[in-house]
């Protein structure tokens, strides 16, 4: 059997069935958190810079990965071109889910309803 370079392989249609490497979960995570906080995207180089990824390259080859695998949308030559799709903002609150011994997809209301409970049995009453 001839020897095949995996980097000319063709992607399987069922990659975006599979599971993000720990590298890749880091990545999509600071996306998250940098739309949250901002507004807008990182840059490649912002991301590169947070998570030590010594080029654009390395950055560029995860996000490749991200896309493949449904979790962003990434515009060709455009600065901040990153957007995250259905499946990668659906996971966006698990671990606040998870805290409240929730579902991971439990409806926003019922979740909001937990932390109102716990808001007010943790409130100091008045004295």
């Amino acid at each position: 059997m001839a020897w095949e370079n995996p980097s000319k392989r063709r992607s399987s249609p069922h990659q975006d069935n599979w599971p993000l490497t720990k590298r890749q979960e880091q990545v999509l995570e600071f996306i998250r958190t940098h739309i949250a906080g901002y507004g807008y995207p990182p840059t490649l180089r912002e991301i590169g810079d947070r998570l030590n990824i010594c080029s654009t390259n390395g950055v560029d080859d995860h996000l490749r990965a991200l896309e493949r695998k449904g979790h962003i949308k990434v515009r060709p030559r455009v600065s901040r071109g990153i957007q995250l799709t259905g499946k990668g903002e659906r996971n966006e609150h698990a671990e606040v889910r998870q805290a409240l011994g929730l579902p991971r997809d439990a409806p926003l209301d019922i979740v909001l309803d937990q932390i109102r409970a716990l808001w007010s049995a943790l409130r100091p009453s008045s004295p």
